[in-house]
């Protein structure tokens, strides 16, 4: 069996390398299991990949990057709803419906192909104005595709991580003609308010790690850091005080905090402000969190399982 294995991968990597001309590359292709046809979309040219239908191309020294998720890469970019605007050797900037981001590391390039060509934040609503928190904000691409709909009115976004912050930032900024919907906040969202110290893991699709540490998320690189977070119930109340009456979305992609987040939700009427709500669970599975949407007359329209160990869930209450 492992013969086979490693003869199949060695006629992949023959074929690749016949094809591309170059040997990390071709390395890359077999050893990630992608399609043969893909190759036939591929050239290279002074150190840059080309794709031949759309005409974006990248830094070959960036690939490295994308590891495991080569081929979300590879879809990504061979698609013509995106354009790469500006590549350098450590990152690229791509422009999609009309939005621009910069992508450095796999963590960006999947979030944007979960939210624009998986389209996990589309929804059909009647409501407008509606006012958006995104906890779990991650480099802003949720944040900022929300912005952009004519729906929504506001978007109050919470991030923990500096770095990861910083990226989002620096993706708003890029979009000065929705920037003012944005408000930004360096914080993560829980059913406290404290300063928590983080160990950090290295984790293909985590841009950073997660306030919740008893998770297996990937193997920990030994950096610390603190990072502030503040309780759901305080989130609100900002949220109501500055948007009195408004139909709220909540979305949470928390990596496990939305437990925390959701053990308090059921003890309050906060609620009965949320007629939208999209939400990511991981490990502790969806009924804790369907059951107190559904204690509060919410509907579940969807629930869709990404792994054992993660999915969303759709809930309205229209």
């Amino acid at each position: 069996m492992n013969f086979t294995r490693i003869l199949n991968k060695f006629v992949s990597f023959c074929f690749f390398f016949l094809q591309l001309k170059h040997f990390k590359l071709a390395y890359l292709f077999a050893f990630y299991k992608l399609p043969k046809h893909w190759a036939s979309n591929l050239q290279l040219n002074q150190g840059k990949l080309i794709f031949k239908n759309t005409g974006n191309a990248i830094s070959l020294a960036q690939l490295d990057q994308f590891g495991f998720s080569m081929h979300f890469l590879i879809e990504l970019l061979s698609n013509p709803i995106f354009k790469v605007k500006e590549s350098n050797n450590t990152y690229f900037i791509v422009e999609v419906e009309g939005l621009l981001f910069k992508v450095a590391s796999l963590s960006n390039m999947a979030v944007l192909y979960e939210i624009f060509i998986e389209k996990i934040y589309s929804i059909d609503t009647a409501e407008k104005d509606l006012v958006v928190i995104d906890i779990g904000m991650n480099v802003g691409v949720a944040s900022l595709y929300f912005a952009s709909q004519s729906y929504v009115k506001k978007v109050y976004g919470y991030e923990p991580f500096p770095e990861t912050f910083a990226e989002a930032s620096l993706n708003v900024s890029a979009n000065p003609n929705i920037a003012s919907k944005l408000f930004l906040h360096n914080e993560g969202v829980s059913n406290v308010n404290e300063t928590r110290s983080i160990t950090l893991f290295e984790s293909g699709l985590l841009s950073a790690s997660t306030i919740e540490q008893n998770n297996d998320y990937g193997k920990k690189i030994g950096q610390v850091i603190e990072v502030q977070l503040v309780a759901i119930d305080k989130v609100f109340e900002l949220v109501i005080s500055e948007n009195p009456n408004a139909s709220i979305l909540l979305k949470l992609d928390c990596e496990g905090e939305e437990y925390a987040i959701f053990d308090m939700l059921k003890g309050s009427t906060y609620l009965n402000n949320v007629d939208i709500a999209i939400i990511e669970w991981h490990e502790k599975g969806a009924e804790p969190i369907e059951k107190v949407l559904l204690d509060n007359q919410f509907k579940l329209k969807h629930v869709h399982h990404v792994s054992e160990n993660s999915g969303m869930i759709y809930a309205t209450k229209n």
